[in-house]
């Protein structure tokens, strides 16, 4: 009896042992992490949008998205995570996360999107001069690539999750891809408040 008490135990630790790596491991729960957000950190719907800065349907996808922080203001979490096509995708986000490091990151954010067809590695530091950021420490952070690692890690993650349409958005998991309009993604927030 002893034996079999200790079996079912054993069983017990081992379902529960998988049950939580499946749920570390999974690629939408870990882009719900380590990122800077825009919104109530504890809203109930997280929107997640993978962006490209020099990318037009970024763009303008990223317009309705303002619209829909306006309109949802303190109702929902915005998470940006990166998908670099070039380097130039690769840098821009990068100073988005140098800029977050000193509580701006929405200013970069929309500049970075107000010039999308028109970002270089030198207009970036233009820009950030424009959002007011300290000079010195945008240009340490952006030169020693502080950040590096973490936009590297978003574009690992959107081939997990399959990610091949730029924007993509995930609506408390819900993927929807390609640029939608603001009515499209209003039914779905609505449905999940």
């Amino acid at each position: 009896m002893k034996k079999k008490w200790n079996f079912l135990w054993i069983v017990l630790i081992i379902l529960i042992w998988i049950v939580a790596y499946s749920i570390v491991t999974n690629p939408y729960n870990q882009a719900k992490r380590d990122k800077s957000f825009l919104g109530a950190e504890n809203a109930s719907v997280t929107i997640i949008s993978f962006v490209d800065y020099s990318n037009n349907d970024s763009a303008s996808s990223e317009v309705v998205m303002k619209n829909l922080r306006n309109k949802y203001e303190g109702k929902i979490k915005f998470i940006y995570k990166y998908y670099n096509f070039t380097n130039v995708s690769y840098y821009s986000a990068m100073a988005a996360e140098c800029a977050a490091s000193q509580k701006k990151f929405e200013k970069m954010h929309d500049k970075l999107f107000e010039n999308y067809y028109n970002i270089t590695y030198a207009s970036i530091f233009v820009f950030s001069s424009e959002v007011y950021l300290a000079k010195e420490e945008f240009r340490l952070c952006m030169e020693n690539e502080l950040y590096g690692q973490s936009v590297l890690k978003d574009y690992e993650l959107a081939k997990k999750l399959k990610i091949s349409v730029l924007p993509t958005v995930f609506i408390n998991g819900l993927k929807v891809e390609g640029y939608r309009s603001s009515a499209i993604y209003s039914k779905i927030i609505d449905e999940e408040l």
